[in-house]
């Protein structure tokens, strides 16, 4: 009986999101990991962990806004002030595509 290498098959998503950190510099990419491990259930608190895809997914939605603030000379998270925040999430929404819409949790009758 063949025994598979889990080693050999590492999620793609997992990968993606490790590849995504190491273009990062040293200190944010510390600060997201450590994001990463709480989301994966890791954390102080016990919740469900989270799947690579979903936190690949909000780390796609991050990263054009961790990218600018390193292009504007940010070395920590810890430089972020609200107000950073806000103008990043104003960005965010007004260049979302028109078919990203929130969800009022309301049933469309599909």
């Amino acid at each position: 009986m063949l025994v598979e290498d889990p080693a050999l098959h590492r999620d793609r998503n997992y990968e993606w999101i490790e590849h995504t950190l190491a273009g990062l510099p040293e200190q944010i990419a510390t600060e997201v990991r450590s994001w990463v491990t709480v989301l994966r259930g890791q954390g102080q608190r016990e919740h469900e962990p989270r799947s690579y895809l979903n936190i690949r997914r909000h780390l796609s939605s991050l990263k054009a806004t961790l990218e600018n603030w390193i292009a504007d000379g940010v070395t920590s998270l810890r430089e972020i002030s609200q107000n950073d925040i806000k103008k990043a999430v104003g960005v965010a929404r007004a260049t979302r595509p028109a078919h990203s819409t929130s969800h009022s949790g309301a049933c469309s009758g599909h």
